[in-house]
Formats: C-alpha cells, sequence, structure tokens
C-alpha cells in the first residue's frame, strides 16, 4: 500500500529516541549500591584473619596457624552467641509434642521431637562436650577472662544441662515418654526458661547497654580524630598493623612490661621518632588464649607528604621489634592483603574519595568492637586509645578546596551511631 502526502501537509519529525540505559551506574554516588557489601565482605575477611589465624615468626619466614584454641573459642562463641539470639526471638518450647491428639487406646505415649531451635540448642551441647572431652580443663584456661553477657549466660546454662542433652544421641529420632531421652527434653525446656529469664533481667540489660555505650563512644571518639585531621589535611596516608608477642612471650602480654612497651612505642611513633609526619593513631588491645595480648594500629599520617604505605607500615613494625624484642615479639603488616582489601581504607584517603571512607568506616567500627575474643578482667583498664591530632603547621595543606563544605561527603559517611549499616548511606 502506498502513501501519498496531500497537498499542504507538513511532516512530523519523529520523536527522540531515549538513549539505552547504562548497564552499570556511573560516578560515585552509585558507588554504594554496588560495593557496599564488598566492602563490609573484605572488611569480615580481615576480622576472621585477625580473630581466628596466628602469624608464627620463624627462621623460614611467616607461618600463619588457623587450627588453634583462638581460632576454636571464636567460632565456639559465635554459635553460642547465635543460639543466644535466637532464643530471644520467641518463648517457643525447643522440642515439640508430636503425639496424635486421639491416639488409639493401646498407644498413649508421648513423643517429641526436636524443633529447630532445639536443634541448634542440641548442636552447642554436643560441641561443649566434645571440648570437654579433648581438653578436661579447658575452662580453667579461661577463668581470668570476662566473656560477652550472651556467652557468659550461655555457658553457664551450658554447665549445668549439656550432659543431659548432650545424651540424646540421635537428635532426629523422637523421644517418648519414659525413654531416656525424656531427660534431654526437660533439660532443654529448663535451659529456655534459665537463659530467657537472664537474658530479660535488668542486671543483664544495663551490661549489653554499658558494652553498646562503650563502643559508640569509642567510635565517636574516633570519628572526632579523623574529622580534625581531615579538616588540616585533604589527603591521609592510612596504615594498619597487628602487633604481637610471640607464643613463649604470651604471658608477657598480661604484665605491666607490656603496657610500658606499648606507651614506649606510642611515644616514639607520636616524636617522629620511627615514620616523619606522623598526625594521629587509634589503637585497640585484645587478649587470646594463643596468641596472648595483641594491639590493632590504624596510622594517620600527612597524605601529601608520604605514600609508601608498605614500606612505612613495614618499618612501624620492625621498630615494634625492636623495641619489645625481635626474640619476643612480631607483627603483622595488613597491606600485605591490598589486594583483597582494595576498598577497606588503607593507603591514601581523600576527603571527597567515597570509596575509601565507606572503608574507613568499616576499619574503624571493627577497631571500636567490644564483643573481642576475650576481655582480660572486668576492670577500668582502657583497651582502646586515639591520639590527639597534632598540627605542625597551622594552614590546611593541599590545594584549595573547590567546595566551600568539603568535608560534606565525610559528614554523610560517617554519620549517625556505629551500627548504622553502610547500605543506610545515601551520598
Amino acid at each position: 500500500m502506498t502513501y501519498r502526502m496531500q497537498r499542504g501537509q507538513s511532516v512530523q519529525p519523529l520523536p527522540a529516541l531515549a538513549p539505552n540505559p547504562p548497564l552499570e551506574p556511573e560516578g560515585e554516588d552509585d558507588y554504594v549500591d554496588q560495593r557496599t557489601q564488598d566492602i563490609l565482605r573484605r572488611e569480615r575477611q580481615h576480622q576472621l584473619a585477625a580473630e581466628r589465624h596466628f602469624c608464627h615468626h620463624t627462621d623460614d619466614g611467616q607461618r600463619f596457624l588457623a587450627d588453634t584454641q583462638d581460632r576454636t573459642l571464636k567460632e565456639f562463641m559465635d554459635q553460642l552467641t547465635g543460639a543466644h539470639k535466637a532464643l530471644l526471638v520467641n518463648d517457643r518450647s525447643p522440642v515439640r509434642n508430636i503425639s496424635s491428639w486421639r491416639p488409639a487406646p493401646a498407644m498413649v505415649v508421648g513423643q517429641y521431637e526436636l524443633s529447630g531451635l532445639g536443634k541448634l540448642l542440641h548442636a552447642c551441647c554436643v560441641r561443649y562436650l566434645t571440648l570437654e572431652e579433648r581438653t578436661p580443663d579447658w575452662l580453667c584456661a579461661y577463668i581470668d577472662y570476662v566473656f560477652s553477657p550472651q556467652v557468659t549466660v550461655m555457658l553457664r546454662a551450658l554447665q549445668r544441662w549439656a550432659k543431659p542433652i548432650g545424651l540424646w544421641l540421635e537428635a532426629g529420632v523422637p523421644a517418648c515418654d519414659g525413654s531416656p531421652d525424656m531427660d534431654a527434653v526437660h533439660a532443654l525446656n529448663r535451659f529456655a526458661r534459665f537463659v530467657r529469664r537472664a537474658s530479660r533481667s535488668w542486671r543483664f540489660i544495663n551490661e549489653c547497654r554499658k558494652i553498646d555505650r562503650q563502643a559508640n563512644d569509642n567510635f565517636s571518639s574516633g570519628r572526632k580524630l579523623l574529622f580534625e585531621l581531615f579538616s588540616h589535611c585533604s589527603r591521609l596516608l592510612v596504615l594498619r598493623v597487628d602487633l604481637y608477642f610471640r607464643p613463649w612471650a604470651k604471658a608477657l602480654g598480661v604484665s605491666q612490661e607490656a603496657d610500658d612497651l606499648i606507651e614506649k612505642f606510642y611515644r616514639r611513633l607520636r616524636d617522629g621518632r620511627i615514620v616523619d609526619d606522623y598526625l594521629g593513631a587509634i589503637y585497640k588491645r585484645e587478649d587470646g588464649i594463643n596468641r596472648g595480648a595483641h594491639w590493632h594500629w590504624l596510622i594517620v599520617l600527612d597524605g601529601h607528604r608520604r605514600r609508601d604505605a608498605y614500606g612505612l607500615t613495614r618499618r612501624i613494625g620492625e621498630d615494634w621489634m625492636r623495641v619489645a624484642g625481635v626474640n619476643r615479639s612480631s607483627y603483622f603488616n595488613c597491606y600485605v592483603r591490598a589486594p583483597s582489601f582494595k576498598f577497606n581504607g588503607l593507603g591514601l584517603v581523600h576527603v571527597c574519595d567515597t570509596k575509601k571512607l565507606l572503608g574507613l568506616r568499616a576499619a574503624l567500627v571493627y577497631l571500636t568492637k567490644r564483643d573481642c575474643v576475650l576481655k582480660l578482667h572486668s576492670g577500668k583498664d582502657q583497651h582502646f586509645r586515639r591520639s590527639k591530632p597534632r598540627h605542625k603547621d597551622k594552614k590546611q595543606r593541599g590545594a584549595p578546596r573547590r567546595s566551600p563544605d568539603s568535608m560534606a561527603t565525610l559528614r554523610r559517611v560517617f554519620a549517625g551511631r556505629r551500627d548504622r549499616p553502610l547500605d543506610a548511606i545515601t551520598l
């Protein structure tokens, strides 16, 4: 069919075609949607490596030991924390009555099976009994340490009811009235009632609030330091290093000499006798079974004058070994894992670099967490410390900032409480 134009008829132009949307978001504002989970995953890997793996220095170099008491304890504590959280979701019983509501006259027997919660508690009891069988006095090694409130309540319940619950050998087979497995059914109900009653007491609630308040205060203190440093210097060099004592010298970590060595190391770092252009530092102390006392450091240098993150971190670790003794101390250079922690805030960080700032917030959240592997005692020792900013020059470092509010990105990334998820940050 042929169409002919009439006289005086004008040609209407075709509407402009909308351009195809990009396959991937572009620009820094879309970075949160693409890389937030990647940042959290990489930072979680660093936490696992720092808490569960032990760096052992030998004549042939460094070796990382994974099958240690620290790793076993950390995994068991994570399992107990998950079980405690599941117990407080609701007040359901860990066992279910699967008896028929209209049984036959000759079959009046009650039958019970484990629910999902019951299977989780049963697994905790079995693992607890396995640890006791492998090392009968394993709890004696932790007698001088203080666990988190959740783990403390769960351990007390395990000490009372782990054996009768663990006697239910085949968790998939229902327990009948009159069978030996009924002792496990009653023990599971008492276990659940005890944990729920203790967890709803004001003593437990106040202790949990105290830990959260300390973590939030530490996070605010570290954030204040970073704000002051970025207001003076637009580009910072962020270093992370872990300082240890060797296994045969781990008893030194609980002595006053260890605190004196850390203070001496900090003074050398602050006075510029280790590296130049030092601006500030944040460090946290943790205590483990195999590794003993160790310190996680985040050190900030002037990024306009220093760029070699790996070399400077190595120099800091080697100076720690000279201060504490080469034969009894060691360190771990976190920049070694730079390829796998591309977005964790290591190296040069600009005040407007969203990617690096998100990773720096994740690192600060880890450094300020209070539910670490172990705490040596319940005293008022300062396990978290941050330095005061040191400004050698009165004027700001770097080129004049283009935006009158150059720290807007920094404030948006670090806004809110410590437990604010990175997914909630909109830039």
